[in-house]
This record gives C-alpha cells, structure tokens and sequence, in this order.
C-alpha cells in the first residue's frame, strides 16, 4: 500500500505543478502576495532589484509547487539548509530554502506590502485580489486542523495564525473570505509573549466548506492540516470527484 500512496502523492504533486505554468495574470498576484504575506519574505539588496525567499521543514514539495508558481515571473532554486544553532531559531532538522532570482516584480511588492508600518502588512490590493488558491497558501504556511473526540462528540478547530498582522487586518480579511464564500472567520484576540496578538478561527459548521474549498491547492504532505492522510486521500480521490474551483 505504501508503494501505491507514494505514487498517488507524486502523481497530486505533478498535477499541482503542472496547472500553475501558465497562470493568469490575476491568480499569479494573488499566489505571489499571499506567499509573502505568509512565510515568504523579500529581501532588500543594497542595489538592484529584490528577491522572494521561503524556507520550510519537511515540505519540499511545497517548496517544488511554489517554485513553479514563481517560475511564471522568474528562475528560482530549492537548497538544503543545515540545522540552525541560533539561540533564537534553534533546529536539529535540515531544511529546504527557495530563493528566486532578482526581479523588479518583488521590489514593487516589498514597496508595497512593507512600506506603510515597517513590518509585512495586508493591504486592500491583497485583499482585492484573493483567491482559493491564495487563501490555500495562507493556511498551508499558517493554519492549523485540532480534532478530537475526548468528550464524546466531534470537536474541530480550524485556525490561521495570522498573528503577525494587526486587528484591523485581520478583520478586514474575514470580511473579504466571507463575502467571496459565505466561510465566517472569527477575529481572536490571544496573549502571547505579554503582547496581545490576533488569529482566524473559523466557524465549526463552516470547517468541511472550507477543506474542500482549498482542496485542489493543498500538496500531499499538508493533507493533515484537512484532517487526512494520503492513505484516506487516495481512497477518497477513487470514490469522488471533487470539481475545481
């Protein structure tokens, strides 16, 4: 069986790969800034035009799908990361590090998405523009699936992490998921570290929506964030056909 899943999930991979060659214009942008509105950051050169870098641990062929994606603008490289010993960062795991080639297209969205508060913000542009498979990437970098049955009944969590960005913003992007899909996300305030900070959670009636909403532009090795596992997934796939969004 595992032989068989294997297969299935390099088989979803080259699919995936395969259907952001030639993206619009539209879904293009909207893949791009939610990138860097997640775990991507564009670096500042003291000359010339900026770069997008993403790094992750044990997802390389979500680093091989957003590749492609980026190929559409420029050339980009995957490569292996050591184990990071800083205090701050610390890791025992390699990880896998994309980093694309310079291109005006990431100086005017670092200008753009950095500038007005210093910091990474969600601007109305990004906001204008999301689309499935952006709200798919968000939650791949910074969503999370909780499911247990300890107290007798089916309790769910599904969040986005969206800690990094200020109340405002997060409320304005529940509005924007809410009007394009009927999904309520719900602001919530946590403490963290004595600071308050604010994350998505999304309404419980709402979670099996969502999962097949984002489905088409979810990679194999993020099925656990829907709650599944390639082995369920590959039945699933033989049983029912989920339409593209």
């Amino acid at each position: 069986m595992s032989e068989v899943i294997d297969k299935w999930e390099q088989d979803r991979l080259n699919d995936m790969i395969l259907s952001v060659k030639n993206l619009n214009k539209h879904e293009l942008m909207s893949a791009i800034n939610w990138m860097v509105l997640g775990d991507g950051s564009i670096t500042k050169p003291l000359r010339g035009q900026s770069r997008l870098e993403i790094s992750h641990t044990d997802h390389l062929d979500y680093l091989q799908w957003k590749k492609a994606i980026i190929e559409n603008i420029t050339g980009a490289e995957i490569k292996d990361r050591p184990p990071s010993k800083s205090v701050l960062a610390y890791s025992d795991k390699w990880s896998q590090r994309l980093r694309s080639k310079t291109h005006p297209v990431f100086s005017g969205l670092r200008e753009r998405l950095y500038g007005v508060v210093g910091r990474k913000a969600i601007d109305i542009h990004a906001l204008k523009i999301l689309t499935p498979m952006g709200l798919a990437i968000l939650y791949q970098d910074d969503g999370s699936y909780a499911y247990s049955d300890a107290r007798g009944y089916k309790d769910q969590n599904v969040l986005i992490h969206t800690l990094a960005f200020g109340e405002l913003e997060n409320e304005a992007l529940a509005r924007i998921i809410v009007k394009a899909t009927g999904l309520i996300f719900r602001v919530n305030r946590i403490k963290k570290r004595g600071k308050i900070k604010y994350r998505l959670r999304l309404r419980s009636k709402d979670i099996q929506k969502f999962f097949d909403w984002i489905y088409p532009y979810i990679v194999p090795s993020m099925l656990y964030k829907l709650g599944r596992g390639s082995e369920w997934e590959f039945n699933y796939d033989q049983n029912l056909n989920i339409a593209p969004i």
